[in-house]
Formats: structure tokens, C-alpha cells, sequence
């Protein structure tokens, strides 16, 4: 078999699929996808950012800012501490021990939190201690 009319019969049907598949007639053909199939309650998705603050005790109006985006095993929590105290942050996790961690004052920076595929992230709050 010459390989050179197989590689051009191949790209003539290729090049006729494309063109049947960009008519009007294919596309009306195609089922399009309902944005109403889409569901936006239940757990946080993985592509989610979600964003929490904490009012310091000192200085007053300052606080403590937390952001955090969950994935399928773990989760990235970045602080910016504004008070003049350290703070405790907490991650309540479903079917997995709360990871729980202490930042000092007035800094910034991220923690990094596995856990396992089966849990996922309940809340990130700033507890009295951990």
C-alpha cells in the first residue's frame, strides 16, 4: 500500500468532516450544553477563591485577611496579618483531622494543607488558640 494516497485520502476525509461539521445544518444538529444542567450549591469547587477577614483586638480597625482556594487533596490558605498580636487560623476539614497554625504579627504569607481525595474544606476561621 502506497502510504503517500493513504495520507492524502485520509486528509480529504478529514478536510469533509470538517466541512460537515461547520455547517449550519451539523450545527443546529449538535445538542448544545443547558447552563441550567449546572449546579452552584453544595461543596466549594476546586476552581473557587474564597476570602474571610478577622478584626484585630489591636491596633483597632486593622485586620487580619484571609484567602484560600481548594483543591482535590489539599488547600492553600494566604494571610496578611495586620495586628499587632499573633493569630490562629483554622481549617475544618470534613472526614480529615482540622489543621490549625499560628501566624505572627504583622505578616504575610500561605500555608499549604493536604488531606485526603474522600474530604474537603468545611471553613477557615480564626479561632482564640488551636
Amino acid at each position: 500500500m502506497n502510504y503517500k494516497s493513504l495520507i492524502t485520502a485520509a486528509v480529504a476525509a478529514g478536510a469533509a468532516l470538517g466541512a460537515v461539521a461547520a455547517s449550519p445544518a451539523a450545527m443546529a444538529a449538535t445538542p448544545q450544553p443547558s447552563l441550567a444542567a449546572h449546579s452552584t450549591t453544595g461543596d466549594v469547587s476546586p476552581a473557587s477563591t474564597n476570602r474571610s477577614s478577622f478584626k484585630c483586638a489591636s491596633p483597632k480597625g486593622k485586620k487580619m485577611n484571609v484567602s484560600w482556594s481548594p483543591g482535590n487533596t489539599s488547600v492553600t490558605v494566604y494571610y496578611n496579618n495586620h495586628c499587632a498580636q499573633k493569630r490562629h487560623i483554622k481549617v475544618a476539614l470534613s472526614a480529615y483531622p482540622d489543621a490549625c497554625f499560628t501566624v505572627k504579627a504583622k505578616t504575610k504569607g500561605h500555608v499549604h494543607v493536604d488531606f485526603n481525595i474522600t474530604s474537603h474544606v468545611q471553613s477557615v476561621t480564626s479561632p482564640s488558640k488551636c
